[in-house]
């Protein structure tokens, strides 16, 4: 009984050594989270482009927090990249700056990695974001990819008050960015411009019809007029309504105080 209670000090010692040294050893990082993934010039909010440029993009999110990019553009490329970044948004939004990921630009390459803050890495894995190619024509974006969740399908529309049926006269226009991700859900955003000042926005609805036909409502998209110029999202909806919007004719119309039956329209097809 003596022996051990001699011995007991020297173990105790011994295992604080060992836990000392473990704690010594430097963690090799490893990957996160991985992307291989193709960005499209098609999922900028708004689309600009007329001819769709692709890119394919590498990167790695690694547990160190550092962000390693390898990004190729089209061959078909006929401007100057300038620069790229991280930035918070959803599908259909244009959100704020993450980190100016500063890449090394040969041609068509961008190669290059940016050490992220730990709060940066956590938002990187949990929030809706994006990764964006700057360009020397297209200075707000070139190239897009969506890095929580992939684009199924896009579409812009724009709005007008001709498209109404029957046709109004007015001075407001605007346009409908719609982003389906392959989660089913809706991404949009209803951006409304010159308005008369006496008018007030009121909701927006997607429509079953042909373009000169007035149709059934079959989603109500904004109902209230703070929703508009701003990123909204649906999930859950219909495969019936998701089919609608995809490939059927139907359009998109906007309503106010002073035009209650229409006051601006999108046919998308």
């Amino acid at each position: 009984m003596q022996f051990i209670l001699y011995l007991l000090p020297a173990l105790i010692a011994m295992l604080s050594l060992g836990c000392n040294k473990d704690s010594d050893v430097t963690e090799i990082p490893y990957v996160r989270k991985y992307w291989n993934e193709t960005a499209s010039s098609n999922y900028e909010v708004p689309v600009t482009k007329s001819a769709e440029i692709k890119a394919k993009m590498f990167l790695n999110l690694m547990t160190d927090d550092v962000f390693y990019f390898d990004i190729l553009v089209d061959s078909t490329l006929q401007d100057v990249i300038t620069g790229a970044g991280l930035y918070y948004g959803t599908a259909s939004s244009n959100g704020t700056l993450l980190a100016d990921i500063k890449p090394e630009i040969n041609g068509r390459s961008i190669k290059g990695s940016v050490q992220l803050t730990t709060a940066q890495a956590a938002d990187m894995m949990a929030k809706p974001m994006f990764l964006n190619v700057q360009s020397k024509l297209f200075p707000q974006g070139l190239v897009r990819l969506q890095l929580e969740k992939n684009i199924d399908w896009y579409a812009d529309v724009a709005l007008t008050g001709a498209s109404v049926v029957p046709a109004v006269t007015t001075g407001a226009s605007g346009k409908v960015v719609l982003r389906i991700t392959t989660d089913k859900v809706l991404h949009y955003q209803v951006m409304v411009n010159g308005t008369d000042g006496s008018d007030v926005l009121q909701e927006t609805h997607l429509h079953a019809g042909a373009a000169g036909l007035n149709g059934t409502e079959q989603l109500k998209l904004i109902t209230i007029a703070t929703d508009y110029n701003r990123e909204k999202s649906a999930a859950g909806l219909s495969d019936a309504v998701l089919t609608l919007l995809k490939s059927s004719a139907c359009y998109i119309d906007v309503h106010s105080t002073a035009k209650p039956a229409g006051l601006l329209r999108g046919q998308l097809r």
